[in-house]
């Protein structure tokens, strides 16, 4: 199995994956910004995987804690 995209329909942002290794990788492209690489949607992402492979969740669970996620559906592509 290949995964190709992950994507929902809401603010999620799409996230599509390339032939062979893939970096999930945070950047800041404005200096003025003072924002760093914290709470970007690194760690969200890799929850939004584990849970699209039938992860076992319970009520603590980030996926179900988090109320962005209660509002959305996810969808991935693979082949």
């Amino acid at each position: 199995m290949k995964l190709i995209k992950v994507f929902s329909d809401g603010p999620f942002k799409n996230v599509k994956f390339n032939e062979g290794y893939n970096i999930v990788l945070a950047t800041i492209h404005d200096k003025e910004n003072k924002k760093d690489t914290h709470n970007l949607g690194k760690t969200s992402l890799l929850v939004v995987i584990d849970f699209l492979l039938l992860s076992t969740f319970t009520k603590k669970s980030p996926i179900l804690a988090n109320p962005i996620f209660s509002t959305q559906t996810f969808f991935w592509s693979f082949y």
